[in-house]
Parts: C-alpha cells; sequence; structure tokens
C-alpha cells in the first residue's frame, strides 16, 4: 500500500470546536451505532479506521446530544466514547485485495458508557455529533484535503416509555471496508448491514461531512470536476447503492485517493393504517486507492521448453520425470495444479493402479508435497511416473497443468495439455538348456523303487537361459498332474528365478503306498515376466514308482504263552516274541513293530495292563505287565489281540491272539445276627403293632470270611414299607457299610388306614465286597398292624336341648364339651354338618383339642336374613385320635327356628305423624330425615310420595337418599314459587321400614300451606361491625322481613350529604359496607306492602 504522508496543520481550530477538534491523526473513516441494553438502557459504539504510517489515533471522542427539532441539548446532553479495542485489518481473497499490495490498516472501537434514556421522549428524535481534524493529504476527490476535518454522527428516535421505539437499536454494519482496488476491475460489496430490531432500511451514497457541531452539518468541498452525483471517484460506471439492497458496485479508471460516504435510513414498517416512517440514521465514510494491477496471464513451460501442449513416449518400467515452470509479469501470485482424467481407469495419480506423483519440483518424492502449488511470480511443478507393465496399453495417458493467478475478481490462467504413450520393448521367450528340450523329446521318464527317494538336481537337469537384453527375470514353475492324487502334496519343489540364467530342483521320498502301474506326471516350466504376454517353455516327467520283494513276519509259537493267569492283587509279566521270515540279505530294510489291542482290558474301576511296542530288525521281544484288581476279576478270560507289521514295501502284517485270566480267591455271604444275642443267626422276624404307631428295628449283619469283607446293609425298595401306593408313609432305612459288620435301623410310622389282617413283608439285603462274586443275604420282616382297642367320646348333659326358637336380632349361645374315658386320647370337639345356605351368616365355633375332656362354645348372631319357615340343623361331632372314622364319633345335634322380631321396626329421631308447616310463596323449605335400626347391619329405606312432588303448577319438591348398613338418610327440599298460593295444602308423607325384617312401616306427614308476602316480623338491625371477625360483619334484613314475589321490592341506603351507596332488589340482600367510612347511614325501604325509611350505624 502506497504510504500515507503526514502534513502539518496550516492552521489552528476554531474556538467553537476547541473541545471536539484534534491534530490530524490520520484517520481514514468511521461507522457508529446505538445498542439498547435493556432496562431503558442504552450505549453507544464507534468504529475507527486509520492508516498504520500516521500519527496514533485519540484514545476517546466527545460527543454531544441534540433534539432534531430545534437543535437543543437532549436530556443527557453529552457523554464519553472511549476505546475499548483494537484490531489489525486482514481481508479475505474473495474480497480481491490487489496483489502484493500493503494493506496495513486498524479498527479502533470505542463505547460509552451505559445510559439511562428514558426522558428522550421527543417526536422528532435526537442526533449526535463529535468532530476531529483532519484528513489524509492527497485525497483526489477533495479539495484541501489536509486542512477538511470529520464530524462523527447518528440519529435515533425518542426513547420514553410510551414510544413505539423504546428499546430500539440502530443498524449496524457488520462487514469492515476495503480499502484498495484495482484499476479497471469490476467490484461488487456488500458490507452487511443489519438491523437488529427488523426495521427497514434504506440505502444511499452520500457527500462527506466537515467539522461541525449542530445540524445542519457542513459537507466537504469537492475537487474541481468531482461531485456526488455524477463523477464521485472516476468511476465508469461510478460508484452506486443500491437503495433496497445496500450492494455497491463500481469500475475505478483511474490510480488515486477518494473519498467517500454512505448513509443508512432506518425506517419503522408500516402497520395497518399508520404508515412507515423514519426513525434513525447512520452512516459510513471511508477513504479507498485504486492502484494497478496485473493484466498478463502466467505462462508455463517444461524444462525443453514445450508449452500448451505435450506429447511423450514411456517405456514400461522406466521413469518418466517431467518439471513445469510458470512465471508471471509484473509479480503477482501463481497458483499450479495438476487436473488428472478422474475417468474410472485413468487417473495418473491413483496411488494403487498407477502410481504416479506430483508436487513441489525436487520434493515429489517426499512425504509433504502439495497438489497445489503457490509461490510468488515464479512456480516450479513436478511430475513423477514409473508406469508398471500392467498400465501399458495402446491408448494415451493424460492430464493438465493448470496456473492461475491473484487477478481479482476475475483471474488469469494458464492450461499445458500432456498426452503420454506407454508402451513395451521386444521380447526373445527363454528355453531350457537341461534338459536340452531344444534336441532332444520334452518328455522325460524316471524309475524308482518305493521308499526311495527321487530328485533332480538344479544345473544338471533343470536349467533356462533368457537372451533378451531387457533384463526379463525367468521364473520357474512346477505343475503336477491332478491324476496324481495326495503325491502331488509331497513333491518339494524350489526355484531360483534370475535374468538370464534360471535353475531349479526338485524331490520326492515315495512310500509303500506310491506303489502304482500308472507313472507319476509332472510339467516344468519356465516363463519370463515379460509385460503383456509372458513367453514359456515346458518339459515333463513320468516317475514309475516299482514294489519290493518281501516276506511276512510270525510269532514264536514255542516260547509264546497260549494263555496266562495272574492272580488279583499280584503283579506279574511275560515276553511277547516275533521274528522275520527272511535272511537279512532279503529284506535288507525290513523292521518288525509288535501293537496290542488293549480295549479288552478296560473295565470300570479296573488296572489297565503296559504293553510297550518295541521296533527292531529280525525279531523283537516286547514284554506284557499287568496287576489285576477285584474290578478284574471274572472267570472269563481276557483276549491280548497281537499284530506284527514290518516296514517293506509292502509292508506285510501277522496277528495272533493269548488268553489272559484274572483270578479271584473264594468267598462266602454276610449273615444277619439278632442284635441282643450276635451269636444267633435270624432271616426272618414275625410281629405287629397297632394303627398309627412307630415300628423301629435295629439290624445287625456281620461276614464270616477270613479276608474280612466290609459289609454294606440296603432295603429292598421293592419290598411292601418302600412301595408307594402299599403304604401311607414310606419307611426309612440308612444304607449303611462297614468292615467286617455293619448295623443300622429300620423306621415306619404308621397310620390309621394301614390296619389290615394280611402282614406287610419287608426285605433287608447284606452284601460284601468281594472281587469274583460279591455274595449277599436277606433278612425277612412280616409286620402286622392291628386296630387299637378304644372307646367312644360322649357330650355333657348341658348339651340336652335340640331345639331353639329364636328372633332376629337374638345372638345365640351355647356351651359345649365332651369327654373321653381313654386317657391317653387326643379328643377333638367341632363343627362337622349345617344346613345354613353358605351365603346366610355362619355360627362361630372355635375347634377344640385336648384329653381326657375338652370345652368351646357356639356363637351365632341371628340377622334378619336368616328369617325363614324352615329350622336350620346344626351337628357338632366329638372325636378321638385313635383308628375310626369321623362317622363313628358321639354327635350333638339341634335345630335353630329364626322367627320375624316386631322390636326391629325403624324410627325417625323425631315426633311423627302430621304436622301443618306455612310458607309464604317463594320461600325456600328444608328437612334431613334420619332413620335407624335397631340391629347395625340391617339396610333401611326411607319412602316418600305427596302432590309436592308432580301434578301442580310451580316448583317442584326434591328428593335425596342415602341408605347404609344400620341407617337411611334423606334430604327433601322445596322452593316454593308465586303461582302456588292457594287455601287448599300441599302434602308430602315420608315413610321408613326394615325390609329384610319384615317389619311395620312409621309414617311422618307434612301438610304445607302456601300464603302471601307477610309484613315485618322483626324490628330491623340499626347497626353492623364489618371487621372481619365473623360476628355481624354485614346488614341484612333476610331473616327479619319474608318478602318474595315481589317486583316493588328495594332497599336503597343514602350516607348523611344523600349520596346513595348501596341498592338492591333483591329481600335477602347482605352490605357489608364496601368503600364506607364508619358512621351513620340512612335506608328507604319499598314494598307492596310498604314503604319504610330508618337508619343504621357502621361502626369500625
Amino acid at each position: 500500500m502506497k504510504h500515507f504522508h503526514r502534513i502539518l496543520l496550516a492552521f489552528t481550530c476554531f474556538f467553537l470546536f476547541l473541545t471536539n477538534c484534534v491534530k490530524a491523526d490520520h484517520m481514514v473513516g468511521y461507522d457508529m451505532t446505538m445498542i439498547s441494553l435493556g432496562n431503558d438502557l442504552y450505549k453507544f459504539r464507534v468504529v475507527a479506521y486509520r492508516d498504520v504510517l500516521g500519527i496514533p489515533i485519540q484514545n476517546s471522542f466527545n460527543f454531544n446530544i441534540y433534539k432534531n427539532s430545534d437543535n437543543s441539548a437532549a436530556p443527557t446532553p453529552s457523554f464519553v466514547a472511549s476505546q475499548i479495542n483494537y484490531v489489525a485489518i486482514t481481508y479475505d481473497p474473495k474480497d480481491c485485495p490487489p496483489a502484493g499490495a500493503d494493506l496495513r490498516l486498524e479498527k479502533y472501537t470505542y463505547e460509552s458508557p451505559s445510559m439511562n434514556m428514558s426522558a428522550f421522549n421527543s417526536a422528532s428524535g435526537y442526533y449526535v455529533t463529535a468532530s476531529t481534524c483532519c484528513r489524509n493529504v492527497g485525497v483526489t476527490n477533495v479539495l484541501n484535503s489536509s486542512s477538511t476535518g470529520i464530524t462523527l454522527t447518528m440519529d435515533f428516535p425518542r426513547l420514553n416509555s410510551t414510544a413505539p421505539t423504546r428499546f430500539n437499536s440502530s443498524p449496524e454494519f457488520r462487514k469492515a471496508p476495503l480499502a484498495f482496488f484495482c484499476v479497471g476491475k469490476p467490484y461488487t460489496l456488500n458490507w452487511n448491514i443489519v438491523d437488529p430490531n427488523g426495521d427497514s432500511l434504506v440505502y444511499y451514497v452520500a457527500q462527506s461531512n466537515n467539522i461541525g457541531s449542530t445540524k445542519p452539518l457542513p459537507v466537504i468541498d469537492y475537487a474541481p470536476g468531482y461531485n456526488l452525483f455524477y463523477n464521485n471517484i472516476d468511476g465508469v460506471p461510478d460508484l452506486t447503492m443500491n437503495i433496497k439492497t445496500g450492494i455497491i458496485n463500481f469500475i475505478p479508471t483511474k490510480v488515486g485517493r477518494y473519498l467517500v460516504a454512505f448513509r443508512v435510513e432506518e425506517w419503522k414498517k408500516a402497520s395497518g393504517s399508520t404508515p412507515g416512517y423514519k426513525i434513525g440514521e447512520v452512516r459510513r465514510e471511508f477513504q479507498l486507492e485504486t492502484v494497478l494491477c496485473s493484466d498478463a496471464p502466467p505462462v508455463t513451460i517444461d524444462e525443453l521448453n514445450q508449452k500448451r501442449v505435450i506429447v511423450d513416449t514411456v517405456y514400461y518400467n522406466t521413469v518418466y520425470d517431467k518439471i513445469f515452470t510458470s512465471r508471471d509479469s509484473p509479480t503477482d501470485s501463481l497458483y499450479m495444479m495438476i487436473i488428472p482424467n478422474i475417468t474410472p481407469g485413468e487417473n495418473v495419480l491413483d496411488p494403487v493402479k498407477f502410481g504416479g506423483k506430483w508436487g513441489e519440483a525436487g520434493s515429489v518424492l517426499g512425504n509433504n508435497s502439495n497438489l497445489i502449488l503457490d509461490d510468488l511470480a515464479q512456480v516450479k511443478g513436478e511430475f513423477y511416473w514409473k508406469p508398471s507393465c500392467a498400465v501399458v496399453r495402446p491408448k494415451p495417458y493424460k492430464f493438465t497443468i493448470v496456473v492461475r493467478d491473484k487477478t481479482c475478481p476475475s483471474p488469469f490462467y494458464d492450461s499445458t495439455f500432456v498426452t503420454i504413450y506407454v508402451k513395451k520393448k521386444p521380447n526373445y521367450k527363454p528355453y531350457f538348456v537341461e534338459p536340452d528340450t531344444m534336441k532332444t523329446p520334452k518328455t522325460k521318464n524316471y524309475f524308482v523303487l518305493a521308499g526311495d527317494k527321487f530328485q533332480l538336481q538344479g544345473d544338471t537337469l533343470i536349467k533356462t537361459y533368457d537372451k533378451d537384453s531387457l533384463g526379463n527375470v525367468v521364473s520357474l514353475f512346477m505343475e503336477p498332474d491332478p491324476g496324481n492324487g495326495v503325491v502331488n502334496s509331497k513333491f518339494v519343489f524350489s526355484s531360483n528365478p534370475n535374468v538370464i540364467h534360471s535353475t531349479a530342483t526338485f524331490s520326492w521320498q515315495t512310500l509303500c503306498e506310491d506303489v502304482r502301474s500308472t507313472p507319476y506326471k509332472v510339467r516344468f516350466i519356465a516363463e519370463d515376466d515379460d509385460c503383456l504376454k509372458h513367453d514359456s517353455a515346458y518339459f515333463d516327467v513320468n516317475i514309475y514308482v516299482r514294489q519290493r520283494p518281501n516276506l511276512k513276519p510270525v510269532f514264536d509259537k514255542v516260547l509264546n504263552p497260549i494263555e496266562y493267569h495272574i492272580p488279583e492283587g499280584q503283579t506279574k509279566s511275560f515276553n511277547v516274541r516275533v521274528n522275520d521270515s527272511a535272511s537279512f540279505a532279503v529284506n535288507q530294510y525290513d523292521s518288525l513293530t509288535v501293537t496290542a489291542d488293549l480295549s479288552e482290558f478296560n473295565v470300570p474301576g479296573g488296572v489297565m495292563p503296559t504293553f510297550s511296542p518295541v521296533v527292531s530288525a529280525d525279531s523283537s521281544v516286547t514284554p506284557f505287565t499287568w496287576s489285576p484288581n477285584c474290578a478284574n476279576v471274572r472267570t472269563d478270560p481276557y483276549h491280548l489281540y497281537l499284530t506284527v507289521q514290518d516296514n517293506g514295501c509292502p509292508r506285510l502284517t501277522k496277528r495272533d491272539t493269548i488268553l489272559v485270566y484274572a483270578d479271584g480267591p473264594f468267598n462266602s455271604a454276610p449273615e444277619f445276627r439278632d442284635p441282643l444275642h450276635p451269636a444267633s443267626i435270624i432271616t426272618t422276624l414275625d410281629t405287629s403293632i397297632y394303627g398309627g404307631e412307630v415300628f423301629s428295628y435295629n439290624l445287625f449283619a456281620v461276614d464270616t470270611n477270613q479276608r474280612f469283607d466290609s459289609v454294606f446293609l440296603q432295603a429292598d425298595y421293592t419290598s411292601d414299607l418302600f412301595a408307594f401306593g402299599k403304604v401311607t408313609n414310606l419307611a426309612f432305612l440308612a444304607p449303611s457299610f462297614g468292615k467286617d459288620s455293619s448295623r443300622t435301623v429300620l423306621n415306619w410310622q404308621s397310620d390309621c388306614k394301614d390296619i389290615s389282617a394280611t402282614p406287610y413283608v419287608v426285605k433287608i439285603l447284606a452284601r460284601d465286597n468281594e472281587c469274583v462274586n460279591p455274595e449277599r443275604s436277606a433278612f425277612t420282616i412280616n409286620l402286622t398292624v392291628k386296630e387299637k382297642p378304644n372307646y367312644t367320646p360322649k357330650f355333657n348333659s348341658a348339651t340336652a336341648t335340640t331345639f331353639f326358637n329364636m328372633l332376629a336380632g337374638d345372638t345365640l349361645y351355647i356351651p359345649l364339651s365332651a369327654v373321653d374315658t381313654n386317657h391317653i386320647d387326643i379328643l377333638t370337639l367341632d363343627t362337622v354338618y349345617t344346613s345354613i345356605p353358605h351365603q346366610l351368616p355362619l355360627p362361630e365355633i372355635t375347634r377344640a383339642s385336648g384329653s381326657d375332656s375338652v370345652r368351646t362354645f357356639l356363637r351365632w348372631v341371628l340377622d334378619c336374613s336368616l328369617i325363614s319357615d324352615q329350622a336350620y340343623t346344626i351337628k357338632i361331632g366329638a372325636w378321638d385320635n385313635a383308628c375310626r372314622l369321623i362317622a363313628d364319633s358321639a354327635r350333638y345335634q339341634f335345630t335353630v327356628k329364626v322367627n320375624r322380631n316386631p322390636k326391629l321396626v325403624p324410627y325417625f329421631p323425631f315426633a311423627t305423624g302430621d304436622t301443618v308447616i306455612q310458607l309464604v310463596a317463594g320461600e325456600k323449605y328444608e328437612l334431613d330425615l334420619t332413620s335407624a335400626s335397631a340391629t347395625p347391619g340391617d339396610f333401611i329405606e326411607i319412602a316418600t310420595s305427596g302432590d309436592v312432588y308432580g301434578g301442580i303448577t310451580g316448583n317442584l319438591a326434591t328428593f335425596e337418599q342415602t341408605v347404609s348398613a344400620g341407617t337411611a338418610q334423606a334430604h327433601f327440599r322445596w322452593e316454593t314459587s308465586c303461582d302456588q298460593i292457594r287455601d287448599n295444602v300441599y302434602t308430602a308423607v315420608f315413610k321408613t321400614a326394615n325390609p329384610p325384617c319384615l317389619t311395620d312401616t312409621n309414617t311422618y306427614t307434612i301438610h304445607f300451606k302456601v300464603i302471601p308476602n307477610t309484613d315485618i316480623t322483626e324490628e330491623l338491625p340499626n347497626v353492623f361491625t364489618p371487621n372481619g371477625d365473623g360476628t355481624n360483619d354485614v346488614f341484612s334484613i333476610k331473616d327479619k322481613f319474608k318478602v318474595y314475589c315481589d317486583p316493588e321490592f328495594s332497599f336503597t341506603i343514602f350516607n348523611r350529604w344523600g349520596k346513595k351507596v348501596f341498592e338492591s332488589k333483591d329481600p335477602e340482600f347482605e352490605w357489608d359496607g364496601d368503600g364506607a367510612g364508619a358512621g351513620t347511614y340512612f335506608y328507604t325501604l319499598t314494598s307492596r306492602v310498604r314503604t319504610q325509611t330508618g337508619s343504621v350505624n357502621l361502626v369500625r
């Protein structure tokens, strides 16, 4: 940016502006706004722009506030805006700052303190001003610019509490201005002017203000040839601002420095019939410079001075490296980029398929290259590519190198179009040196004995040669015939690829199983890595595997045992011998392996023998060792299956079997003994018990063997006492295990249901743990369950009554007791039968149990639901715990007859009969009725009838009833009407009864006499105290004067000066004295009967 030059002030400021005018500070522009803070508080913000080469800008501005209507001082006449922030301005490249320009401007922000402006109520609004001096020297469109000052100003509306513009905030310039522009370039600027309140904005180009204080403010003097309307900045078109959008357009045509100004009017939008109106105005003034910028595009060439179009050819696996250089004059920023063909399969920068690289010249192979390169005046880019064989094709590859400068708003471009053909060189196919496939047949036959190793060595049998000068690598491959089967996986092949000579080795360890009449086939292939088409040569090998002679091995029938016995608990061994049936000269490679099948020796809990195979030539001796235990002992022999095999081709096998016995000792069964006489052997017990008793028996068994075998006692669970369904409760016997002898106990809880003349059979088993055949014996118990002798219980004489004649509402109470002559029995007393339906109240009886005698009682509350012509039957039983049925117990049976009770008639709690009540027409009458029963559980009802419920003119009476157990409640209400006055009475009849108890009815009858209005019935009150204590708080006559159906009724209250303070047409009015002071008030009562006056005292 061209430097601004400071000049000395040529004059002193006028005295009028001493407080606001300062020396020149290179201030190049400003804008300002007013901000609402809420609660009628506001602050002003000023943004000033300064050339950084000027003297420092001032730290504050002193503003005055004036009314628009008469330039008089505002309620708050002045304020100081102090500097709060400073930033250096930076520009977005999209704003097109000139290339290389020194755009060093500073932005200073000033703010006033918050001010309460609720007193600003002038309809014409207000404005603020502050002045400073001076402008920069050499401003093209201003006359004597260095002597021209600046006035900072803006307008705002009234802000008082009733103003529609209260809480208004002024428009704000959100974007800083650009200071430099290129001659000949079109510009469109948007300063992002926003109104926080959404008011309408109108935009104008304005003339800058000179130093001033009050309106009208002085403006600058334009230099000759310049004015606001047709030549402001030498633009073609000249500077314009869209009145609706605020968008600025111009094209500068000369180099110069210009002062421009803009104003933004704030308008309140139209609402209904109220048109829109202006409420404020803000300004922006700014100094801009126009400079010469680059107007020629950059030029790009490669190292061969080629440009625009470059066509090259490269062989695959050869490096293609191209450097592109672009220069620009005059000096400008340049951007260079590569644009590949992004069609699938064409992008040379694809790192997977092509591997082309682009970046700064000299660093393209590094990791920090950029796809877009930039520099000043000159930029260099490098393209590096080593194409592989896979990308060879007739069609070329293309990309474009694009360079642009920073000419704004429309940069210049230069493009270089590059075309690359990728080709392959000529090639010769390789051939085998050994075997010489050029002179000999391509198939070789080989023979090998089964078990031998076949191999082909490199340099003697597999060797290739390639006479290409391209340096193509020749690879050797093995391709076995699928007909070889699993043998293919046993081939060992190793190759050593090279450029000129390549070699390989092949080997195969044959097995006996590989013998067959047809050959195994393998193909060996030599192939170079030439691009596109791999040239190759091959030869085939047939390998025949032949069988070698062999004879079977044999078992030694003389030395090997046919069968072998091993006692239980001992360890014994014997040897298994085998021999080869041919001499070493015939079976020179044979060795013998003996194996045994021991699966038959694997028994639960037993011990396995050991047999370790031994491999040896000609003959073999293998030991068999076994220590059988009890689990192994059995009468049948174990079969030791033996197999011997040699390793000849083919392998020959011989099998043999040896019988091995595990022998056990002599054994006898355990014996049951009498627990009280251990020497006595017992086998059977006959005994009996009474039903319900516990049977318990001690069991004892011993073993007589000298080996002192263990004895195990357990029940035979198929016998009667352990079988489900045979007895009520199953017997219990804990299994017992002991050395030489064993003891346990049999327990059984019998039941009365188990009584039977046939004995129950119980078996207990005893066995030992001998190895061969564990012996066992049985002990049998024949148990008979008998009925115990017994006597039937008896009721005492107090229960002799068998019929009870009762009234509803009574309670039946019967004491009960019974005795049993068997003192050891448990006696029970309880109800066993009743004919009372389950939905009716049942008698209460507590079951009683005890020995000898028991007592309890029966209690029955007889409510009306039990009234019946039929008597109820109840049976009480007394039984003991002897084995007998309840049906065989003592019985006490009685009947109960429940009759209607005349005493249960419900009643009203007042005198019943006929009553006459006199009502004034329009009067309300209400009656609460309650009826109670003598028994609390009954449901009482109240019924009503009469002409007050229908068939008459006027209002009808209402009746509501609530019924609950034992009590009924009802509410009667009748509000008479004026058309019900007559000589005859009206009748309402109320009846109450107890339907469940079939009682008589209690009746209450009311006769109503409806008469016309009456006069005063009592003296009217003359004082009341409305103090909120709930006593005498209102003045009313409703309890003193019965007046209904009187359209002429009125009650008016006056104060002592005759002013009416209250009036009502309702005889039931209430006056609480609201708004009236203490004192005497006068009233007038007017009705069809009389007119009366009086006074009432209000006491507070």
